[in-house]
């Protein structure tokens, strides 16, 4: 990926800015996956790792983690911001593949717009609306935040596992994820995640808002 002028493009893409008069907003802008960038969270930490996967069809890179469950390969071009199905357990470092890529945004969006994944054979769904704007004041700083709610309904749960729960993402632009919580779990307590699962004590940082205290994205660092 290059930056010329303000824009990222690859070889097929660029990114667009958003066209605010028109309510169209480029997600994009909102999740800088290159290489390097860092979030550290009230819960534990990210790094962009350039090493990419094809898995299900898309390219990722490692949105790699040392104290989370997984380190995911994600994408933020073409196709939308997505997770495209490939993860490294933690701690055994096993690759992982989902058999889907989970899509969390389309390239643009606008208020209100949603995007839906199914898979397992139906078992498992996973609905993501823009919900709009909000503005998050965390360690970080004070931005304002693309908010994002995933909805994940999981027939196949049971035990342990959760029926269903929601993610919030708040992203921040040109910055990424400031803020990402889990609530509505059912059971109360259950074990599932998007993005905050930690091996050691789930439960704990599931039910924990991760905000960001620090970062280093594309050379700036937060708080400034």
């Amino acid at each position: 990926m290059q930056v010329v002028s303000g824009i990222r493009c690859d070889s097929e893409w660029c990114c667009q800015p958003d066209d605010e008069a028109n309510g169209i907003y480029s997600i994009c802008n909102y999740f800088p996956l290159e290489g390097g960038n860092f979030w550290k969270y009230n819960t534990g930490a990210r790094v962009i790792i350039s090493e990419k996967k094809d898995c299900n069809g898309y390219t990722g890179i490692q949105y790699g983690t040392s104290t989370y469950e997984y380190s995911l390969f994600m994408d933020n071009g073409k196709n939308g911001l997505l997770m495209n199905g490939c993860e490294y357990e933690q701690p055994e470092g096993n690759l992982r593949d989902m058999g889907t890529a989970i899509k969390v945004a389309n390239e643009q969006m606008s208020i209100g717009d949603q995007v839906q994944t199914t898979f397992e054979g139906g078992a498992i769904v996973v609905n993501s609306t823009f919900q709009g704007f909000e503005n998050v004041t965390v360690p970080a700083g004070t931005f304002n935040a693309l908010k994002l709610r995933l909805d994940i309904d999981d027939e196949g749960g049971g035990g342990t596992k959760c029926d269903s729960f929601v993610v919030t993402l708040w992203l921040a632009k040109g910055i990424g994820p400031v803020k990402i919580a889990r609530t509505n779990p059912v059971p109360a307590n259950c074990l599932g995640c998007v993005f905050l699962c930690n091996p050691e004590n789930s439960l704990t940082i599931l039910n924990t808002s991760a905000i960001l205290t620090r970062a280093a994205i594309n050379g700036q660092v937060y708080p400034q």
